[in-house]
């Protein structure tokens, strides 16, 4: 485990509101260069959501590895 930066593009969705950015990244777990997409959605204006999804070993999918969500209080 450790802290690192990583570099990404995307853009907004208008019809969703949501930020989708992809990059690739070496993984050590996997030894390789992977594909990974940093979500934001703010289709809420309570609620903001932050999702990083890694490609699958098979590159059929995205699986999600972290999601934080935050929420207006009062």
């Amino acid at each position: 485990m450790g802290i690192y930066a990583v570099s990404a593009e995307g853009k907004l969705n208008s019809d969703t509101n949501v930020i989708t950015l992809e990059g690739t990244n070496y993984e050590p777990s996997f030894d390789k260069e992977v594909k990974f997409q940093m979500t934001f959605d703010t289709s809420d204006e309570d609620k903001l959501s932050f999702g990083v999804l890694f490609e699958s070993p098979d590159g059929s999918e995205f699986i999600p590895i972290v999601l934080i969500t935050g929420v207006r209080s009062e």
